[in-house]
């Protein structure tokens, strides 16, 4: 997993671990799975919230994982407060590999064109229908006439 998806899932955790105390859980503890090509690697278990990050950057580090599945319980109840499970392929990794040195479109991009495009489309159909609308009309006002 490259750094930027280890952070991301830090990055969404962490947001999550703010929002436990106005929850009403003061005593709480996660669970963090890793995985790779379908494999269970290592897990943390039950440790406390204040140790996430370094905790889950250190086993990202050992372990490669391509999969990470993150729960938080409240110790107290023993409930289960919060779970993700982040994915990626490698898929994922190589696009950029194999497109070196170029930066094409991004999806916002391309979204952007093709909603052009659909548009675009739409008004040339709707143009042809309000021509054809205006023709028979014509026609029609002329034999009234």
């Amino acid at each position: 997993m490259s750094k930027k998806k280890i952070y991301h899932v830090i990055q969404v955790s962490q947001k999550m671990i703010q929002t436990f105390p106005k929850q009403g859980h003061s005593n709480v503890v996660f669970n963090a799975v890793f995985y790779r090509n379908g494999k269970k690697l290592n897990s943390i278990d039950q440790a406390d919230v204040a140790n996430f990050s370094h905790l889950v950057r250190s086993y990202d580090k050992s372990e490669n994982p391509d999969k990470v599945k993150v729960e938080f319980k409240d110790q107290d109840s023993g409930s289960l407060i919060w779970a993700k499970t982040f994915e990626w392929t490698d898929v994922d990794d190589e696009i950029p590999r194999s497109l070196s040195g170029y930066s094409g479109l991004g999806e916002a991009e391309v979204n952007d064109l093709v909603q052009r495009k659909f548009s675009e489309m739409e008004r040339s159909k709707e143009l042809e229908r309000m021509s054809s609308e205006l023709q028979r009309l014509q026609t029609e006002n002329e034999e009234l006439e």
